[in-house]
């Protein structure tokens, strides 16, 4: 405009558009909303993770440390849904999440929050080498 080219209208038409689809993608959603999480598919090395030697470890740990928040019913107080429509109640639970579960608390302290449940290191070490070893792979994750 200070080049004395005129007014640049389209820049206004451009702010619409982006607006629109900002409401737009506002008002979708999470991609998943209750109980439809649960239904998303079993990976298919689901049954090399439940299968594996430390797997019953795990599911004590998830169960004891994850699952008051992370419930279809949470009764952590003040948790009213699974955060991220996340549950982690059943072995299937486990299995799909199993990478979340990995990089979130096998190798890093991301959760639970402020370690409120009071995860311990040897705990973390259990979940990491359960995904580890039943997977095969091992991700160093940079936060």
């Amino acid at each position: 405009m200070h080049a004395g080219k005129g007014m640049p209208w389209w820049t206004w038409l451009a702010t619409f558009i982006l607006f629109v689809i900002v409401m737009w993608l506002s008002q979708a959603g999470p991609p998943q909303r209750g109980e439809d999480a649960a239904s998303l598919p079993v990976p298919a090395n689901a049954e090399k993770l439940v299968a594996s030697a430390d797997f019953d470890a795990v599911r004590e740990i998830v169960t004891s440390r994850c699952s008051m928040c992370h419930a279809r019913e949470p009764v952590w107080e003040g948790i009213l849904r699974a955060p991220r429509h996340v549950f982690l109640e059943e072995d299937g639970d486990i299995a799909r999440h199993a990478e979340q579960i990995y990089a979130q608390a096998g190798r890093s302290n991301a959760m639970p929050p402020g370690n409120i449940t009071d995860v311990s290191m040897e705990d973390r070490e259990v979940l990491a080498r359960w995904y580890e070893g039943a997977t095969g792979q091992k991700r160093h994750w940079l936060w």
